[in-house]
């Protein structure tokens, strides 16, 4: 029983955090609802209309200027778990700069812009412009002190202390919302709220410094910028910041849209549904906060298990918030609508409620994810995975819109929650490599390597042990080097430099071979067909044809590892020099394409010699053709053959090809023909780092690749059970050439062809 002691203080604090979490997020809402009305009375609806619009400056505002503070939270839990004070407090202080040179010059910029504002929101009517101007004036002024706010409350979050910092922050919200409230009745402008609230949040802001020097211990809290830890702050942070302001934009957008597309009056009724959901959002993501420095401390500690179990039961108290809250809309929107807006508004919104709910359910999924990968350090994947979202979700009402009309944009809404929630996939796999490197470790295996014995023809995918003296396994004439184990198929980790190098290393070695281009279908492929899997352990190299199996790579601390596509291989081969007295064959593409390519080749490159081209049909080749394919070559005599057909088609081909033929090394590049006669358009190098490369092929081939794209989405599942350890997947012990296929190295001179 004594041993439960510290889980149960640990649980309650993070049932601590939680409530306070949430109220944070609830207490400045529900106090405006309060207010609201007295508010409303005391300043009037136009002065109250220019307060809401400051009170909209100030919170957009420190949004902005405020983006890195979970870059704070993220750097000081992992200095505070490995006890380095003096980084932390290099942490918070160059926050202190950032936030304080951000909030400063978004102040300044308001500051200027406020006189135009002014025109354009009470034109014409005297009286109000002066209180109008200064009041967004003053609103500027809140902008630093909310961003320096920030940065006390992230760093005792960083501390896993949420109380003090959310009783200051709401107590001072709320007592400035009361002088909101009363102050109209005597002076009857914005102006004095706003003075009021800018004094209010200043003493507010010196609470918290007050606090926050106490929890650090220190005197000096001035904002600096240490170089080392303002970089650090900065590689994570900017992502952290554009994935706050993306999360703005897109949140805003819709209304935006629907507002131009179908007026004020329509846009009502959806907008109040989108109000009515939001907490469910809102809710879970201040709620389960807590789970970012919670993970950021235990992967500081390199506590893996803690990691995962966090994670775990953080999605489960995420997928329990959101039904609950979604099921409780749903039950009482309808009324809460009607008495909102009347029976009218209930009624325009009936149709509405059920989709916008399900759409804002969805997004409010992905937040313990979304925690846990900002704690992972992987805020770059989170913030794609939002842009992605919020860019299809947006096309999606353009296109939806004038065709279904508010319906439509509730169903775009429905878009962006499945995406985002996509980012538990990568999580998965992270959490899974982390596993899989503790048991590398406790093994003594580092990493993974193909060797070629010099005495025997035949490649070993052997492990690396510590004790490798003692391994029965000979030291190697040739390596293959560093492999990744995907699925159990073994692909070099490499990047396209090393893989020119690996290539002009075989080029001038005696022996003949094949290299693959393995993408995702491939190594599914390789899953089903045991042919297949074979045809890819015998190959003389195997590169990482596409960016998923180059992630899987560096998970497995192949850090260099990158995609090498077949066609990116091909046009670095042509152009270097170094492979210029080589001789080219190319057999694959349409009817002419061949002949195309060789043309193009030749104009690029005048150096290239190609020795022949060969258009094969649409099928297997008979064995009378594949004699004369052989008889051919033979004549033609290549170094390289470039092999255009589908995968893995080509790779079988070339693995029962090369035994009959006078060549050193053939090339299995799919595509790679008509990308390099123009019939395929290369996707911008953002897309592939992105991994949307496939998308792109897709957009262009979509009758040949929807099906494969679809079967590929089996990768995700695979990869998952291989990278958590729930499944091994193990490399073959592989020949790579058959003695009795009529040849042994050695056969070939150590010369190109004449």
């Amino acid at each position: 029983m004594e041993a439960l002691g510290p889980c149960v203080a640990t649980m309650k604090n993070h049932i601590s955090n939680a409530i306070y979490g949430v109220v944070d997020y609830l207490a400045y809402p529900l106090g405006m609802l309060v207010i609201a009305p007295f508010a409303l009375r005391s300043l009037g609806v136009d002065r109250y209309g220019i307060w809401m619009i400051a009170v909209s400056t100030v919170s957009t505002g420190a949004i902005v200027a405020s983006g890195f503070g979970d870059a704070n939270i993220r750097v000081v839990a992992m200095q505070r778990a490995t006890g380095n004070h003096l980084k932390v407090i290099r942490a918070v202080r160059s926050t202190m700069g950032i936030h304080l040179f951000l909030g400063s010059a978004l102040a300044i910029a308001a500051w200027f812009l406020a006189p135009v504002a002014t025109n354009h929101l009470v034109s014409g009517t005297a009286g109000l412009q002066g209180d109008c101007l200064w009041s967004l004036r003053v609103a500027c002024l809140l902008i630093p002190l909310r961003a320096i706010e920030c940065v006390c409350v992230s760093t005792q979050r960083a501390y896993e202390q949420y109380g003090s910092a959310v009783r200051i922050s709401a107590i001072t919200r709320l007592v400035s919302l009361a002088v909101a409230g009363i102050l109209p009745f005597i002076t009857h402008t914005v102006v004095s709220v706003l003075a009021a609230t800018a004094l209010i949040s200043a003493y507010g802001v010196w609470l918290q410094i007050v606090q926050l020097r106490a929890l650090l211990h220190v005197s000096d809290l001035l904002p600096v910028f240490d170089r080392e830890t303002t970089r650090i702050l900065l590689s994570f942070g900017v992502y952290a910041w554009i994935q706050a302001v993306s999360g703005l934009v897109f949140g805003q957008l819709d209304r935006l849209i629907a507002g131009v597309a179908f007026g004020a009056a329509a846009v009502a009724a959806y907008a109040m549904c989108v109000q009515l959901s939001q907490p469910i959002y809102g809710v879970v993501a201040a709620g389960l906060h807590f789970l970012f420095p919670r993970i950021s401390v235990q992967h500081a500690l390199d506590d893996r298990a803690g990691v995962r179990r966090t994670v775990l039961l953080g999605f489960c108290a995420n997928l329990l918030i959101v039904v609950l809250g979604a099921a409780a809309v749903l039950a009482i929107g309808p009324a809460v609508l009607q008495r909102w807006g009347g029976v009218e508004l209930a009624q325009r919104c009936a149709s509405l409620l059920p989709a916008i709910v399900r759409s804002t359910a969805f997004a409010g999924l992905g937040v313990a994810g979304a925690y846990a990968m900002l704690a992972l350090g992987h805020a770059r994947t989170l913030t794609c995975f939002t842009l992605v979202g919020g860019v299809l979700m947006t096309f999606s009402m353009w296109w939806l819109a004038p065709h279904y009309g508010l319906q439509g944009m509730a169903w775009s809404r429905m878009i962006y929650g499945p995406v985002t929630c996509m980012v538990y996939f990568p999580l998965v796999v992270f959490l899974g490599s982390r596993s899989n490197r503790r048991t590398h470790a406790e093994s003594s295996a580092t990493l993974y390597k193909c060797t070629m014995n010099s005495t025997s023809p035949s490649i070993q995918a052997t492990a690396l042990i510590s004790n490798a003296e003692e391994s029965d396994y000979e030291s190697p004439a040739i390596s293959r080097g560093p492999c990744a184990n995907v699925l159990g198929v073994a692909v070099d980790a490499l990047n396209l430099e090393e893989a020119l190098s690996r290539v002009a290393q075989f080029l001038r070695s005696d022996r003949k071979g094949y290299l693959c281009a393995v993408d995702v279908s491939g190594i599914l492929a390789a899953l089903r067909d045991a042919d297949v899997a074979r045809t890819f352990a015998e190959a003389a190299i195997v590169i990482p044809d596409g960016t998923p199996t180059a992630w899987v790579g560096r998970l497995q601390k192949h850090t260099s590892m990158e995609a090498v596509t077949g066609p990116a291989l091909m046009r670095a081969i042509f152009r270097h020099e170094e492979f210029a007295c080589y001789r080219h064959f190319f057999y694959g593409g349409k009817e002419g394409v061949a002949d195309e390519l060789a043309a193009n080749m030749l104009r690029q490159f005048p150096w290239t010699r190609i020795a022949g081209t060969y258009t094969p049909p649409f099928r297997e080749l008979t064995s009378v053709e594949e004699s004369d394919l052989a008889r051919i070559i033979m004549e033609c005599k290549p170094d390289m053959i470039w092999v255009g057909i589908s995968a893995p088609r080509q790779d079988l081909f070339m693995r029962r090809m090369l035994p009959r033929l006078e060549t050193r090394l053939m090339f299995g590049v799919g595509a790679a023909f008509d990308f390099h006669t123009g019939r395929l358009k290369e996707c911008a190098p953002w897309v592939k780092k992105m991994g949307l490369h496939w998308l792109h092929r897709l957009v262009q081939d979509p009758k040949r690749l929807w099906r494969r794209n679809l079967g590929n989405a089996a990768f995700l599942w695979h990869i998952a059970l291989q990278l958590t350890g729930l499944k091994v997947y193990p490399l073959p012990m592989c020949t790579a050439v058959s003695e009795d296929a009529g040849f042994l190295p050695g056969d070939l001179s150590a010369t190109p062809r004449e």
